[in-house]
């Protein structure tokens, strides 16, 4: 049986984001996805169905330890990945 792994979920999603959000939107996503769910999870073969809440929480505790993110905006992006 084949699984998704975090890496194609998040392939999947940025093309799914591209598609329907708006260019900001998009932008804003794929840097959080890229400087920390990918920092966490890209090098590694986390399957999708594996990763849990605390994997999420680990990556909106990089966002909120980095200062770059208001709360706002950690929690928009945390509600979006849902």
């Amino acid at each position: 049986m084949a699984t998704t792994t975090v890496q194609e979920l998040v392939v999947a999603f940025l093309d799914y984001a591209k598609a329907t959000l708006k260019p900001t939107n998009y932008a804003h996503n794929r840097v959080a996805l890229i400087d920390f769910l990918i920092e966490l999870y890209w090098n590694d073969k986390t399957t999708a169905d594996s990763s849990t809440l605390k994997c999420l929480r680990l990556v909106r505790n990089k966002m909120i330890q980095s200062g770059r993110f208001c709360w706002e905006m950690v929690n928009e992006y945390t509600v979006e990945w849902l």
